[in-house]
């Protein structure tokens, strides 16, 4: 299984892509530390400091398997200062097997699908963010995913580059979910 690793964050009304960041950025974890996307996101949150000039903090929100840390950053003021490393159990199985309390596609924007590991990672915004602000962060996350001691990090994790447009995450995401929704209602899975 595949998971994706996906930044979301949240953009107030009144800010400027020229005035971002200008404050420390606070990247949500829905898993607790020491995981795979707690681990790939410290190394992304790393070189996106360096990129940015600015802090980008992590900070792990465990629980329900991701929901409750994906649905801070759906319901957080949309202030492009808490972005969420999301996967496919917060944003493809997860709504397959369960009512969430936000919707995966509805409730934020795709940025960018990150890396592979046992998973795959992505990078999601907040419905409503700004296109030229979801632009910058793709772009930022890009030019990190190409940056040589990223990639010698992720290799060292078992993660694997891989980098998106926003487009194509939104299409993975979609298509991730109609195959796993399949193939939990034919295998009749259900929450206990």
């Amino acid at each position: 299984m595949r998971f994706v690793l996906a930044l979301a964050f949240t953009l107030a009304a009144g800010s400027a892509l020229a005035q971002y960041p200008n404050r420390p950025i606070k990247l949500i974890v829905p898993f607790p530390p020491a995981g795979a996307t707690d681990i790939v996101d410290r190394i992304v949150a790393q070189k996106l400091t360096e990129r940015l000039g600015q802090a980008v903090v992590v900070e792990n929100k465990p629980g329900a398997g991701g929901s409750i840390g994906s649905d801070i950053v759906a319901k957080s003021a949309p202030d492009v200062f808490t972005l969420l490393m999301a996967t496919s159990s917060t944003h493809s199985i997860g709504p397959s097997m369960q009512k969430l309390p936000y919707d995966p596609i509805k409730d934020f924007a795709a940025i960018i699908h990150v890396a592979n590991v046992p998973n795959a990672l992505a990078v999601n915004a907040p419905a409503g963010t700004p296109a030229a602000i979801v632009a910058r962060v793709q772009s930022e996350v890009v030019a990190s995913l190409a940056a040589p001691d990223l990639r010698e990090r992720f290799s060292q994790v078992g993660a694997e580059a891989v980098g998106s447009t926003p487009q194509q995450f939104t299409d993975r995401i979609l298509a991730d979910t109609a195959k796993w929704a399949k193939v939990i209602k034919a295998a009749n899975v259900k929450l206990q």
